[in-house]
């Protein structure tokens, strides 16, 4: 992953790192960028907003198929 150029900082600097490289990735791969961090975060706060973060996953997940497709 591209993360590991972020140095020892670790979980957040891994998804700064994807932000700043999204320029330098094919579209396609950015978006998948995106989904992953997305879906990253969304896994960490899945205990703390079960409901919500379900409610959230569902509505990424149908425009990220929109916009991929």
């Amino acid at each position: 992953m591209s993360g590991r150029r972020s140095g020892p900082r670790g979980g957040w600097g891994k998804a700064k790192g994807m932000g700043r490289e999204k320029e330098a990735m094919g579209p396609h791969r950015a978006k998948f960028g995106n989904c992953f961090a997305f879906l990253s975060i969304g896994f960490l706060s899945l205990k703390c907003f079960p409901f919500y973060w379900v409610f959230v996953l569902e509505e990424e997940m149908n425009s990220f198929v929109l916009n991929f497709s």
